[in-house]
């Protein structure tokens, strides 16, 4: 997918401004994304995500992917593969399946 295809929601399903702020760790950058989910019911994407973040892992959000038809649990983007897998690893070990996506 390009960069237009990639649209962050809110709990609501609207889209978010590009001006929000963001976790200091998350990388809004980096072409390499930790996935943990894809869904076509949004709100089955926000709570794996919300249950993703009470593991610790702050970063989970939504966004929407191929145009919007699906609702993607992304925990975060870094600017090198072995980072990322790094997290897939952690995320593993804690009982979540996640993968590393090339953007």
């Amino acid at each position: 997918e390009d960069d237009e295809d990639l649209v962050e929601v809110d709990k609501n399903g609207d889209p978010i401004e590009e001006t929000s702020s963001r976790p200091s760790s998350y990388s809004s950058g980096g072409n390499y994304l930790v996935l943990a989910g894809s869904f076509r019911v949004m709100a089955n994407a926000e709570n794996h995500a919300r249950n993703i973040r009470n593991k610790g892992y702050n970063e989970a959000n939504v966004e929407r992917f191929d145009k919007g038809a699906y609702a993607v649990v992304l925990v975060d983007r870094f600017n090198d593969f072995s980072s990322a897998n790094s997290l897939v690893k952690r995320l593993k070990s804690d009982g979540i399946d996640a993968y590393v996506k090339k953007k």
